[in-house]
């Protein structure tokens, strides 16, 4: 993967020091059962920051690997997915908007 679509990925992702809908404790599981890292734990920061610099220090086939299982679970298991990648969200005006997260999508 390279630099530039390993950071899409991170701003599909992080979501203002959030990842998805982690709570710190799943997180913290699910790194560890991806790469065997409990990266909150191991960084002492928020998900979005331990991401982040995780993937900064293991720009290969380790951070792949994480990044991929998040896709994962952000297609099969993550409830806003479809409404996130929909190409025609309505707006409360009915306002026909894209979601950010689509075109990263």
């Amino acid at each position: 993967m390279t630099p530039l679509e390993r950071g899409k990925f991170v701003k599909l992702f992080n979501r203002e020091g959030w990842v998805l809908d982690f709570t710190t404790s799943d997180f913290d599981t699910f790194t560890l059962e991806s790469i065997g890292v409990a990266l909150c734990s191991k960084y002492n920061l928020s998900k979005g920051k331990s991401l982040n610099k995780f993937i900064q220090e293991n720009a290969g086939d380790l951070a792949d690997k994480l990044l991929l299982d998040i896709f994962l679970y952000y297609e099969t298991q993550y409830e806003p997915f479809e409404k996130e990648t929909s190409d025609s969200m309505v707006d409360f005006l009915g306002n026909t908007i894209k979601s950010e997260y689509a075109s990263l999508y």
